[in-house]
């Protein structure tokens, strides 16, 4: 039924024109085959059949070859591939019709090509494989819950993403948040709830249509009791670690032992309307809360690298839950402030690591991994990676630590270089400075000689002429005396002022003008 059902909806795509690219087909987890339809194409010349696998670098390789023989085809020669038991590929009756068993495995670009008598496409599909992962499977009320998607090749046209309908509102931190990582993303619920349950999907979007959906359904083991899990728990500035023991019925009594990696038993008891502890060195760091006979919440503020270890709840004399807490924490060499063009190293340590922990520092900026260490053992000491960083700048302050568990995500911290603005631009305010203490004289100099231009012609103006010798300022100025003199003289009728003449000037007593004479005035002035 499956089967018939892929098959159809293949046959529905092949009457589409491959000029505008290949058939896009994508599948997930439960498709049990397809069929890529080639019936249409009419029995010429000899056909080759070609698949370029999406895991294996894109080498093509060539599957089968065809020859035309009447109406049909038979095949010339089979390669190696077409007897592959993971793929599994069949030719259906003599036809150009490729059936392929394994999808999953299949995951590629198929061509149908025809080489004789022309070159030439004559059709395309790509699969598109999608693979969704949980961990744990069945993971308990209250535990972490790892979720993965990932398709088989992702290119700029397609998104991928990990959409959820409601989030758990308890104990949110930024690994909720979901990290993209070459063709996976990856998503991590702290304190998984039960209204979780059935709330996400892998949702693939091609040029920004959804084109497939994948649910992802969370079932939770129903016990109260035996419940064992592992939490990853960041250390942060101010930041607190808060477990919670839940159970469905009311007991009288709870008890909280936690077992330090360095042997250390602290026990935290409480009881209906009693509180009892024995904290030891953390005392003033464990805040204890309400009992209701149900919940008994746990938590240690603020948490410390050294708090990694494992916390075991008990109800009466049953035990409820046992949780390994794994501590991660980034470091930063050297801790003081810094500024752009400095040399740093980051450090990702982790509390405790097993054979399959895989630490990794990925750019945020390029969504590539840059360092990776992978542990061939078990231990409980402080185990960690460093990332040497030259020259800080502004396309390399933004890092995450990833850990891994296997393939699988289990937890992640991102960490931003904070660096000094205020020493940003010293050597331009050395330069500043030392462009102020030169240039400052000369403006000066150039202002006063720009003042003593505007008053040096008024000043000017306002002496007197020296017509005689310069006379020191140390010797005493006489007094001078100026006589003047005037004479009135009379000129006779048709005599010009322009003439000249020898004649001196008559004594006649000066009088008054009859009118009929003009007069001329002579002065003489001696200083």
């Amino acid at each position: 039924m499956l089967r018939g059902l892929i098959y159809f909806v293949v046959l529905l795509h092949s009457s589409v024109n491959t000029q505008d690219g290949p058939i896009r087909i994508y599948f997930s987890e439960g498709t049990k085959g397809i069929v890529l339809n080639g019936s249409d194409i009419p029995a010429l010349g000899t056909i080759l059949w070609e698949w370029t696998p999406h895991h294996q670098q894109l080498a093509t390789r060539t599957l089968v070859r065809l020859k035309a023989k009447g109406l049909g085809w038979k095949a010339e020669q089979f390669h190696q591939d077409m007897q592959n038991n993971e793929t599994k590929f069949h030719l259906r009756n003599d036809s150009l019709d490729l059936s392929i068993e394994n999808v999953l495995e299949a995951a590629g670009l198929f061509t149908c090509r025809q080489t004789e008598p022309e070159e030439k496409i004559l059709k395309q599909y790509e699969i598109f494989a999608i693979t969704v992962e949980r961990d744990p499977r069945y993971p308990f009320q209250g535990s972490d819950v790892s979720l993965s998607c990932t398709i088989s090749r992702l290119d700029d046209a397609i998104t991928l993403q990990l959409k959820s309908g409601a989030l758990s509102q308890q104990n949110r931190t930024n690994s909720s948040d979901p990290i993209r990582l070459n063709n996976t993303v990856y998503l991590i619920l702290q304190d998984s709830q039960v209204d979780n349950d059935k709330q996400y999907s892998c949702e693939i979007q091609d040029n920004g249509r959804t084109v497939h959906s994948v649910p992802i359904e969370l079932t939770f083991s129903p016990s109260d009791f035996g419940r064992q899990y592992t939490s990853y728990w960041p250390i942060l500035d101010n930041n607190s670690l808060n477990l919670n023991c839940r159970c469905k019925l009311q007991y009288n009594l709870s008890m909280w032992t936690l077992e330090i990696y360095n042997q250390r038993r602290i026990k935290v008891t409480s009881s209906k309307g009693k509180r009892n502890a024995s904290i030891s060195k953390i005392q003033n760091r464990v805040v204890q809360q309400h009992f209701n006979g149900m919940s008994f919440p746990l938590q240690v503020f603020p948490v410390q690298f050294e708090d990694a270890g494992t916390y075991t709840c008990t109800m009466d004399t049953l035990e409820a839950v046992k949780i390994k807490l794994i501590t991660i924490q980034v470091t930063v060499v050297p801790s003081c402030p810094l500024t752009e063009g400095d040399n740093v190293e980051l450090q990702c340590s982790v509390s405790h690591v097993w054979s399959a922990t895989r630490l990794a520092w990925m750019d945020n900026g390029r969504k590539v991994l840059v360092k990776e260490k992978r542990f061939n053992f078990s231990s409980e000491v402080n185990n960690s990676l460093s990332l040497f960083i030259p020259k800080i700048g502004q396309q390399n302050r933004s890092w995450t630590c990833l850990v891994f568990n296997g393939t699988m995500l289990k937890f992640h911290i991102m960490h931003k270089l904070a660096v000094n603005e205020k020493n940003q631009f010293a050597y331009l305010n050395y330069i500043i400075i030392f462009a102020t203490l030169v240039l400052l004289p000369c403006f000066i100099a150039a202002i006063m000689r720009y003042f003593r231009m505007i008053n040096g012609p008024a000043n000017e103006c306002q002496s007197e002429p020296d017509f005689g010798h310069e006379i020191s300022n140390s010797e005493p100025i006489a007094e001078e005396i100026h006589y003047a003199s005037v004479i009135f003289q009379k000129m006779r009728p048709g005599h010009t002022l322009n003439e000249q003449s020898d004649d001196q000037p008559s004594e006649e007593i000066p009088g008054t003008s009859d009118g009929n004479e003009s007069s001329i005035i002579y002065s003489t002035i001696v200083a």
